[in-house]
């Protein structure tokens, strides 16, 4: 059976249910406004003391605190605009990650699936709200963002053309790098992040 993936309900409700059959994630392109090759690369990365919450339809979800941690950790070692640090932090980045999921509505479509063996295929997104803020050095700066990763179980062409699937994990981790991307790239256009010691981002 496949390992039950925290962050994405509305897919597993229906794996849960037919865990013989195939599922496949699209993170939905159209959230990211962003690219790596954009953004100016600070010489000295702020340091940041990193607070993180996962919530599924606005209610905290502990259990989801320490993916998206890890997630946000990796986008900020990958893109070097920002140091994680354990103490003695310059700025303080909170990351608050909603779930927006109608479980009973997936475990219907689940329930559909499952007496096909697939051959009905689904398809259900799970919607992603995200609240962002930089705060320390004198100044604030706050963000809300917006994402999509919709998943198809069972047969069916894919849900969106021309992206390729990913698994679970790997949808997830791409949803948190693109809003970072998009958070810094609203910062960086309003003047909102001291970038003068800075340089391009070379194009890869």
């Amino acid at each position: 059976m496949k390992r039950l993936h925290l962050l994405a309900p509305l897919a597993l409700a229906i794996v849960a249910l037919t865990s013989c059959i195939s599922s496949k994630s699209y993170v939905d392109p159209q959230f990211r406004r962003a690219t790596m090759e954009e953004l100016t690369v600070p010489d000295s990365p702020p340091r940041v003391a990193l607070v993180v919450e996962f919530q599924r339809n606005g209610a905290p979800m502990p259990a989801g605190d320490g993916e998206l941690r890890s997630a946000v950790v990796a986008a900020l070692r990958k893109t070097g605009l920002a140091t994680v640090v354990s103490d003695g932090g310059e700025r303080t980045l909170r990351v608050v990650g909603n779930n927006i999921a109608d479980v009973s509505a997936a475990k219907l479509s689940g329930f559909g699936t499952g007496l096909t063996l697939g051959l009905a295929g689904s398809t259900v997104t799970d919607f992603y709200e995200f609240q962002i803020e930089l705060s320390g050095g004198g100044r604030e700066t706050q963000g809300t963002y917006k994402h999509a990763v919709h998943s198809r179980v069972g047969a069916g062409s894919a849900p969106i053309p021309g992206v390729e699937p990913s698994s679970t994990g790997q949808a997830f981790s791409q949803v948190v790098e693109d809003v970072l991307l998009n958070f810094f790239s609203d910062q960086q256009a309003a003047g909102a992040l001291t970038l003068d010691r800075g340089h391009p981002r070379p194009v890869s």
